[in-house]
């Protein structure tokens, strides 16, 4: 990239930096002296300076040397003239730092701009100093993104794994960072996004976790955040929101995974990387890959190559950066394989799965229709629920769905009946409610419980991930979690501020021998789903309820196959490139999704996006051949780390995609399968040898 090119950058993140709302201007020190000088307005007085200098050397066409050497002129003195100097040297040391970071040189250069000294009011940007070339920084040394996470967050050091990953991803390098619950994720790339010129792209899980991370910047004082959500909103909303990102006027945009199946976002996009560029693409909460990717959310497989592609096609690539708290040895090929990730990405200063002492796991064995009972005893002996109170202790009961005997809303309406005020928290609208009311609903429970107005939650899994709420004391499992990583998450939401905390499991298991065997691994999912749908009210318990969840996601090869088949047979000829429609509901949405990122894994499918009102998906076939999915087929299976057959170029697609499932099933839905078999044993006794160390205690 040209020098130009990296001192445009360097200009545009330095105007950015100070129209960023409540940015102290200038280093703590430095902050004291000029309120002990200037009054307690000081500040604001310098930053408006700093503002008015920057306007004056792109309305001037002065460079960065020049400006780094500015020596603004004016009548008159007294305490404008002396802000007005204060503001010349911070931005001086502002730009000499930028100046390191992108490469640039900044030799002595005198300026001296014709200044009225009268508190100048500068105006914001224009959208045309932000567009153009842009550059990565060149090197990032740990000691100067030191001073700026000094001057921008206030906070002294990095936390071990912090700078390094930062390094990274400011200099082009794809990273997967694994930190601590609390221990700073979020802050690698706030800093990052920060210190680049173009739109931070940020994938999200959930609602509740885009407003969240939403509201942490907004008291950053980063305010220039976008957040794209499902939630109701105006028509003209939605386009102003897609305006301010085509022009560069945002920071940070945070989006669910599908929002990349959109060909109206796509669009924006490719606006953003062609203007302004997109700076960084983050997935937060990237464990969701290999857990959610294959629960009917193919979306959180293909957003981040998605939205890299897109970027790649009109301008430089952005880096990949993914976090997440914990991430098994099993499921690191997957994530990986995923992402597009190479081994040395990894940045892990604790290991994949980061001890929580704090937590300490209880267990407690229940017929089901104790299950009532057996809660309100725990939430009496917890600590106090004080609503309003800024010390308060809650807590969340996670319940396996949202109605039925222990879904959220029934489960909510059990503790009303005993005086506890719960309130209800999940994804889908219950039924008889619309989307749109039930989206304001859900919202503002979400506000009532974080800010402490509310201590009670009943809640599906769609609660909390990513939440920083730190006084949460307790969780309660109100049934058989997913597995052991599906239990680290949810319950490691109790314990944010390091102090102890309880995760109990309510389990109902009505026959050890027969939940060991269905959750071996030997049987085949299809005989166990046969075997679920014989199994009458009477007979089920927990095991049986969560391997029926297993299963809707895991249905077996035979079903799949020809799911993905019937798919294939709309697409017409796999051989030819092309664009086809796929409409629906021949099947439903899930599962053409399913089948359509199976075909992509295997070259025959390109990409495809969603047209929701036709109720159809766009879908650009590649075009290939045997050859093709030879070498798409044998890269896939060796990234799963599963056994390859031989001859693969003899294959069609039909063969082909049965070997994919096969290797699927074999690595994937027994990894999964038996993690869930490993939280039934760790139910059962508290003697049982954890693969991590998430726990302090087992007892039951």
């Amino acid at each position: 990239m040209s020098a130009e090119a990296r001192e445009r950058s360097a200009l545009i993140v330095a105007e950015r930096l100070l129209w960023r709302a409540r940015r102290p201007p200038l280093a703590r020190e430095a902050e004291k002296a000029v309120r002990r000088r200037l009054g307690p307005g000081g500040p604001a007085k310098v930053l408006a300076f700093e503002r008015w200098l920057i306007e004056q050397a792109r309305a001037e066409g002065a460079g960065l040397a020049a400006l780094a050497g500015a020596e603004p002129l004016g009548d008159g003195g007294g305490e404008d003239a002396e802000a007005a100097a204060l503001a010349a040297a911070d931005l001086s040391r502002w730009l000499a730092d930028l100046a390191v970071l992108y490469g640039v040189s900044t030799e002595p250069s005198c300026w001296r701009p014709r200044l009225a000294l009268s508190s100048p009011q500068a105006k914001p940007p224009s959208d045309a100093w932000r567009l153009g070339p842009t550059a990565r920084p060149v090197e990032a040394p740990s000691e100067l993104l030191q001073l700026f996470l000094q001057r921008l967050f206030g906070l002294e050091d990095f936390r071990p794994g912090q700078a390094e990953a930062l390094e990274r991803v400011l200099t082009g390098h794809d990273t997967l960072l694994v930190l601590a619950t609390g221990a700073g994720k979020s802050l690698v790339f706030q800093l990052a996004g920060l210190l680049l010129p173009g739109t931070c792209l940020v994938i999200e899980p959930t609602i509740s976790l885009i407003e969240d991370q939403r509201g942490r910047l907004a008291r950053l004082g980063v305010t220039s955040a976008i957040a794209l959500t499902s939630e109701p909103r105006s028509l003209e909303r939605r386009r102003r929101d897609y305006a301010d990102l085509a022009a560069g006027r945002a920071h940070f945009c945070f989006a669910a995974p599908e929002r990349l199946q959109t060909d109206s976002f796509r669009a924006v996009l490719r606006r953003v990387a062609a203007g302004g560029g997109l700076s960084l693409v983050v997935v937060d909460e990237a464990h969701c890959v290999s857990e959610w990717g294959h629960d009917f959310r193919p979306s959180y497989l293909t957003a981040a190559a998605s939205a890299r592609r897109i970027a790649a096609a009109v301008a430089q690539a952005p880096a990949l950066l993914a976090v997440t708290a914990t991430v098994s040895e099993d499921a690191l090929p997957e994530t990986r394989q995923a992402l597009g990730l190479a081994p040395e990405a990894l940045v892990a200063p604790h290991g994949l799965r980061v001890a929580r002492p704090e937590l300490s796991l209880r267990v407690r064995a229940c017929a089901d229709a104790d299950k009532p009972r057996e809660l309100a005893r725990i939430i009496r002996r917890g600590p106090l629920l004080r609503p309003r109170k800024r010390a308060s202790a809650c807590g969340i009961v996670f319940c396996p769905h949202v109605d039925g005997p222990f879904g959220a809303r029934t489960v909510a309406s059990e503790l009303r009946a005993r005086g506890w005020p719960a309130e209800i928290y999940h994804g889908r609208p219950p039924r008889g409610l619309d989307a749109d009311t039930w989206a304001g609903c859900r919202r503002e429970t979400a506000e009532r419980f974080l800010r402490n107005r509310s201590t009670l939650l009943a809640a599906t899994k769609a609660f909390g991930i990513g939440i920083d709420k730190p006084n949460i004391r307790w969780t309660v499992h109100y049934g058989l979690p997913a597995g052991l990583e599906a239990f680290e998450q949810e319950s490691g939401r109790a314990g944010r501020d390091g102090r102890p905390a309880d995760c109990w499991v309510l389990c109902s298991v009505r026959d050890a021998k027969r939940a060991r065997r269905w959750l071996s691994g030997r049987s085949p999912c299809e005989a166990l789903q046969g075997e679920l749908e014989r199994l009458t009210r009477a007979r089920q318990d927990d095991v049986s309820r969560a391997l029926s969840m297993h299963l809707g996601a895991f249905p077996g090869v035979d079903r799949e196959l020809d799911d993905a088949l019937q798919v294939l047979a709309r697409l017409g000829d796999w051989r030819q490139a092309g664009v086809r429609v796929v409409r629906m509901p021949f099947q439903s949405r899930p599962l053409v999704e399913k089948a359509l990122y199976r075909w992509s894994c295997l070259g025959v499918v390109f990409d495809y996006t969603v047209l929701w009102r036709e109720q159809a998906f766009l879908v650009r076939m590649a075009g290939t051949d045997k050859a093709g999915l030879a070498r798409r087929l044998g890269g896939y299976l060796e990234g799963l780390g599963a056994h390859a057959p031989g001859q693969l170029e003899l294959f069609e697609p039909g063969a082909a995609l049965r070997a994919l499932l096969e290797g699927v099933y074999s690595v994937i839905e027994r990894r999964r399968r038996a993690s869930l078999a490993r939280m039934l044993e760790l139910c059962y006794s508290s003697e049982v040898s954890w693969p991590v160390t998430a726990f302090a205690t087992c007892s039951k």
